[in-house]
């Protein structure tokens, strides 16, 4: 049982990277219950314990595969923009602990009837939750004909920690804007750092959230059972 649960969270995992869905690795309570079902493993208690020794185990291995996933440079990071178009931003250097980090963004679909002010949001993310770190206004620029808009930024002197990036151009005629979501880094961090950042992180949903779904889900198995067993006696009498 436990290669079949380790195994079954270990590809629950690599598909919840490969198709950057967030919900996939939620499945792997319900396959560790199953496992437990189809090899014999009974009894509520031994069923909990067991699940929680396999959950710290699956929460290393979780850390272990996503690492390198989440610490390794992405490059240019595109996302839409509120008006229809894109920004795509690329940081350089992605990770690691410097002096300086350069931001390069580039912008299409701005609308050239009036002069922006750019302006630059670094959110810190710290295991406590995300804040705005520091809001950086650039100088006003005008827009070319093509729409396309170039942004170069240096971000100096950050304090460790891992960091997102939101670009906005602020319309100086009207309250026309352009904002796109947040794109990830720079993480200013070191490898090890960032590695124990995740098993904190992480700990919460694969140990103990994890293991509430399958107590949740033995005791209606066990309800299930009682309620079938009742009904056999019913009917012999």
């Amino acid at each position: 049982m436990p290669v079949l649960a380790i195994l079954s969270a270990i590809l629950l995992e690599f598909l919840g990277i490969y198709f950057k869905n967030l919900f996939i690795p939620y499945i792997i309570p319900f396959a560790v219950f199953l496992s437990m079902h189809y090899t014999g493993y009974y009894g509520v208690k031994k069923r909990l314990l067991y699940g929680l020794a396999l959950f710290f185990v699956i929460w290393i291995l979780a850390v272990s595969i996503s690492f390198p996933y989440s610490y390794t440079n992405p490059g240019p990071q595109t996302l839409s923009t509120s008006n229809g178009g894109t920004i795509t931003t690329t940081i350089t250097p992605f990770n690691g602990v410097h002096n300086e980090f350069n931001l390069s963004s580039v912008i299409t679909s701005v609308p050239d009837n009036q002069s922006y002010m750019p302006s630059i949001a670094v959110i810190s993310d710290t295991i406590s939750g995300a804040s705005l770190y520091k809001y950086y206004n650039l100088s006003d620029i005008n827009v070319p004909a093509s729409g396309v808009v170039y942004l170069n930024f240096t971000l100096s002197s950050l304090p460790t920690g891992i960091y997102y990036i939101q670009t906005n151009l602020i319309g100086a005629k009207s309250n026309y804007n352009v904002t796109s979501n947040v794109v990830k880094g720079p993480l200013d961090i070191t490898g090890e750092l960032f590695y124990f950042y995740l098993l904190v992180d992480y700990l919460p949903l694969y140990v103990l959230f994890f293991e509430i779904i399958l107590a949740g889900g033995i005791m209606f198995a066990r309800s299930l059972s009682h309620s079938n067993a009742y009904r056999k006696r019913s009917l012999n009498q």
